[in-house]
């Protein structure tokens, strides 16, 4: 991270301060004189206060060294305090410091604090204390430290350019011997706390480091790190075994094996706490702006592979591979908001910025998938994104015994979606239940969609809705209604009719009542979230039906106006005999919300001709009737005649 440079520059900044002083010693021994010297010195090389408020010890053989107490050193051109110290010690061995050998024998600060600010401009208030010429070094001279030991301090981070604002509080830091290419073991922790990012816990590092710097190599063995506390709203706790090895000169840094736990608790989501162990590789090259890596996780009941990279870190472009056994995103995500009207302006816009620096592909397959309540199989995503305009082409899967073939598309700049979806014997009842929580159909579907949508929220893009879609379905039922039922009484509703005494049926339906068929089809045209139809045609044993109106998708209503005609008797089937009733056409309008539709059978609006066809028929009975009477009275009257 970048403030752990910055913790190193504000130590180097003092640790300069300290070298200065045990020069000094080579001409002073009068502490005072010193402590005047060194304000002086600063003043004139830095333009900073240098307060030396507690003694000031010195020992000149075999080491050079100097404590300090209470010492501050102010902001370059203020008065404000950069850094302060309770309590420091440096010292120097002689001998080897004559051989051009920096060998220390120890490196002591207790209750340091320090304030490192970043400008907008990208300049710190330390730059001053390790830039220039006048800190440069040759690199000749070889240093041995015995010991490091940094215990009671705090650093504050503010920086404008990335936004941090940190507060490192407890920070303790010991090694043991430090030296170029000499393993030595240390041991890091520190209280974090901050606003930007929302963090409060604890971190720790320790292990065995080894650098060259003449190599410029660095590597850690041993190593184990590890942060507990709050990320955001969520609890984090996470352990990390991870053997590292840098080449600075190349910018090259491998993982080559890691193994760790991680440890979610979230009170917002519906798995409330998650655990998984981690293990896998990292190799990163920050000359080429490359980094791959392995990844292998369980958590809850998956079991994930994942192969992935970064090709270049600006733009950012990715790549990735990932084998899931079984994975239920449900338990991952928020609960759904309260439906708010968009008429209000309180509904949450949909937010794509993130989409629009997404540079990448990659594939997943998940064995079993459920999300957003729908459970599918063999599920294969391809993914293309390209600065905002993002594919999935082609995404394919196994659900409700039938198939999914689809591509979709959503375009970050513009707010603009696409889908283009054939589901094949799919049973639409359980699909409808879980995804929709929707209860209206049953039976085996063939549903094709081409349709596109732009808008900023959710039911912008129900409005916005546009193309095309296909529906049919074998073997199944509308539910909430009994068509056949109706139909079964519609004679006598017919001769009411025929004496003006019939009115239309009216009803909201029940979960009990459905309309069975063997067949259903019907398209639709999509215009401005709105689908409209005018080829339904349903087919059952007892009846046919056919009709025409829309299906509001932004409002969730149906306005639609059915024709049913009876197509066979009833007798058998619950009903009296309806073959006079037979290929009349019997309106039903249905309408009203998806989740509370109403229906209205027309049989007022039943045709002149239909009614000429049911008296018609009563006259030809009653005719009939009569023809049979009269040839009754003849053969009567002719009997009686050949009787005499």
């Amino acid at each position: 991270m970048r403030w752990l440079k910055y913790v190193a520059i504000a130590l180097g900044g003092l640790l300069a301060l300290l070298l200065v002083a045990v020069v000094a010693l080579f001409a002073l021994v009068d502490t005072a004189a010193l402590k005047t010297t060194l304000s002086k010195y600063v003043a004139d090389q830095y333009q900073r206060t240098l307060t030396l408020d507690g003694d000031l010890k010195l020992s000149l053989f075999p080491t050079l060294g100097v404590s300090v107490a209470q010492a501050r050193l102010s902001e370059p051109g203020a008065t404000a305090t950069a850094l302060k110290v309770e309590q420091a010690r440096l010292s120097v061995d002689v001998l080897p410091l004559l051989r051009g050998q920096l060998r220390v024998g120890g490196i002591t600060l207790d209750g340091l604090e320090a304030t490192l600010v970043r400008k907008a401009d990208g300049k710190t208030n330390y730059d001053d204390l390790i830039g220039g010429d006048k800190k440069q070094s040759s690199g000749a001279v070889q240093f041995d430290i015995e010991k490091i030991a940094l215990t009671r301090s705090a650093l504050v981070v503010r920086d404008a350019v990335s936004g941090t604002d940190l507060t490192l509080s407890q920070l303790n830091l010991s090694t043991g011997r430090v030296a170029e290419r000499s393993p030595f073991p240390f041991d890091f922790s520190v209280q974090i706390q901050g606003k930007k990012p929302a963090i409060q816990g604890a971190f720790k590092a320790k292990g065995v480091a080894t650098f060259d710097l003449t190599g410029r190599a660095f590597s850690l063995s041993k190593f184990e790190t590890g942060y507990s506390g709050k990320l955001a709203a969520r609890t984090i706790v996470f352990d990390l075994n991870a053997p590292l090895t840098a080449d600075l000169n190349a910018l090259l840094i491998r993982l080559p094996q890691f193994s760790g736990q991680l440890q979610v608790n979230d009170p917002s989501l519906p798995m409330k706490s998650l655990q998984m162990p981690l293990s896998g590789t990292l190799t990163a090259d920050l000359k080429q702006q490359k980094m791959q890596g392995k990844l292998n996780t369980k958590f809850d009941e998956t079991t994930l592979a994942a192969q992935w990279g970064v090709q270049q870190f600006s733009p950012f472009k990715f790549s990735f591979d990932i084998n899931a056994d079984r994975l239920n995103v449900d338990r991952y995500l928020p609960p759904p908001a309260a439906n708010t009207p968009a008429a209000s302006g309180a509904e949450k816009p949909i937010d794509l910025s993130a989409l629009k620096k997404l540079n990448g592909s990659g594939t997943a397959r998940i064995g079993q998938l459920q999300i957003k309540g729908m459970k599918a199989s063999n599920v294969l995503l391809t993914l293309n994104a390209n600065a905002g305009d993002v594919r999935l082409a082609p995404v394919s899967a196994q659900l409700y015994g039938g198939s999914l073939q689809a591509t979709a598309s959503v375009n970050a700049h513009s707010n603009r979606y696409a889908l283009n979806q054939q589901l094949n014997n799919v049973q639409i009842g359980p699909l409808l239940r879980d995804v929709a929580k929707n209860d209206l159909l049953e039976g085996r579907a063939v549903v094709n969609a081409n349709v596109t949508a732009t808008g900023t929220t959710v039911s912008a893009l129900k409005k916005a809705l546009n193309g095309t879609a296909s529906v049919r379905l074998n073997d199944g039922a509308i539910k909430g209604y009994d068509l056949g039922k109706t139909l079964g009484n519609a004679r006598d509703k017919l001769n009411a009719l025929v004496k003006g005494g019939t009115t239309n049926d009216k009803g909201g339906g029940s979960a009990q009542d459905k309309t069975q068929f063997s067949e259903l089809s019907a398209s639709f045209n999509i215009v401005n979230g709105v689908a409209n139809n005018d080829d339904l045609n349903v087919k059952a044993p007892l009846f046919r039906l056919g009709g025409n109106g829309k299906i509001d998708l932004g409002e969730s209503r149906v306005d639609y106006l059915a024709r049913a005609s009876i197509v066979n008797t009833l007798t058998g089937q619950g009903g009296k005999d309806k073959g006079q009733t037979r290929d009349i056409t019997i309106p039903v309008r249905i309408v009203g919300p998806f989740d509370k539709l109403g229906w209205e059978v027309q049989w007022s609006a039943v045709g002149s001709e239909a009614l000429k066809a049911t008296v018609g028929t009563k006259l030809d009975e009653k005719k009939q009737e009569l023809k049979d009477k009269a040839r009754d009275q003849v053969k009567d009257k002719l009997k009686g005649l050949f009787s005499r």
